[in-house]
């Protein structure tokens, strides 16, 4: 294992000028590749105190359990990776972020976005 993560990360480096060891996961590194080669003067706008909280108390996850099911005429459906699925299908509110205040309904019949009442 350690030659493997030796040689992953000397091909990292050599390839992206970046530390493995910067990166707790396979994700935080493909996303600093992203942004160190391929987001091109575009900066993701950072947020922080009410707002950031608000937001992240919106997002929950499911449930994880398995069920044993057995019976007649049941239809059973079994759902992996509907995160990327939903990702890719629907579209994702992105840009710069704005205060607003006031009825949105006001200046836009269709808003979307997070909004706070």
């Amino acid at each position: 294992m350690h030659q493997v993560l030796t040689k992953f990360n000397k091909l990292i480096f050599n390839k992206y000028n970046l530390n493995i060891n910067n990166y707790p996961t396979l994700s935080s590194l493909s996303f600093g590749i992203y942004r160190a080669h391929y987001l091109k003067n575009y900066k993701i706008p950072l947020i922080g105190g009410q707002i950031l909280k608000d937001i992240r108390e919106s997002y929950f996850g499911g449930h994880t359990d398995v069920y044993k099911t057995c019976g007649q005429n049941i239809y059973v459906y079994d759902v992996n990776s509907l995160y990327p699925y939903v990702m890719s299908k629907f579209p994702m509110p992105v840009g710069n972020i704005q205060y607003f205040e006031g009825d949105i309904y006001k200046t836009n019949d269709k808003p979307f976005g997070f909004f706070l009442t």
